[in-house]
């Protein structure tokens, strides 16, 4: 029975019998041997198909963020709603005219 050569650090292969290695995936690194190629841990990121550890994926610097995985330094601002209002449900009228259809019956005072 043949013996298939481990991957080289860098390169994966998670197809059985397979003769040649795949390159990593942008965002992750393969240790040598791997079967899957792990996802750089959140707060870092790599674009690189080399990586042969945890250690070599890029850091995010201070107030950017990335996701596991990423290949990408993502936006500074992971909050998509540029309102800086923490209120999710703000009252933008404190004082709301009980009656907002003017084509509606006034009530009697």
């Amino acid at each position: 029975m043949d013996q298939c050569a481990r991957c080289a650090a860098g390169t994966y292969q998670d197809e059985p019998g397979q003769p040649a290695c795949k390159a990593c995936t942008p965002g992750h690194y393969c240790e040598e041997g791997a079967m899957v190629a792990l996802p750089c841990k959140q707060g870092s990121f790599s674009t690189a198909t080399d990586l042969t550890s945890q250690a070599e994926c890029t850091l995010t610097d201070v107030g950017k963020y990335s996701v596991s995985g990423s290949p990408y330094l993502a936006n500074p601002n992971p909050n998509p709603n540029p309102n800086p209002n923490t209120n999710p449900n703000p009252d933008p009228d404190p004082d709301p005219d009980p009656n907002p259809n003017p084509n509606s019956p006034q009530p009697e005072a």
